[in-house]
């Protein structure tokens, strides 16, 4: 979901998800996306959008992006911390039922 809202936006990616061959740039963005998502925080890009003339929607868009790249960070840091909970939660259920 969060791919699709910055391949819409025309999000850039960044330099070395970009020299990846063989892949278009939807795919690009999913890997970037995923990135992201593990913790390889990249920022996105923009500079081809700031390069048109200036309007409402290229101000808009920009900040689109920000707000929707910010929103797939809290997303995934939410994610992330329920899987760091629930596996200790496991390990400690395992060792706390071994003792009894």
């Amino acid at each position: 979901m969060f791919s699709l809202g910055f391949a819409v936006l025309r999000m850039e990616v960044d330099a070395e998800s970009d020299q990846l061959e063989g892949l278009g740039y939807f795919e690009k963005v999913i890997i970037e996306t995923f990135r992201t998502a593990v913790g390889e925080v990249g920022f996105p890009g923009y500079s081809g959008i700031m390069a048109e003339e200036p309007s409402m929607w290229r101000g808009t868009n920009v900040i689109i992006i920000w707000v929707l790249w910010f929103v797939q960070a809290l997303f995934m840091l939410v994610v992330m911390l329920n899987f760091l909970v629930a596996v200790l939660q496991q390990t400690y259920d395992r060792h706390s039922h071994g003792r009894r």
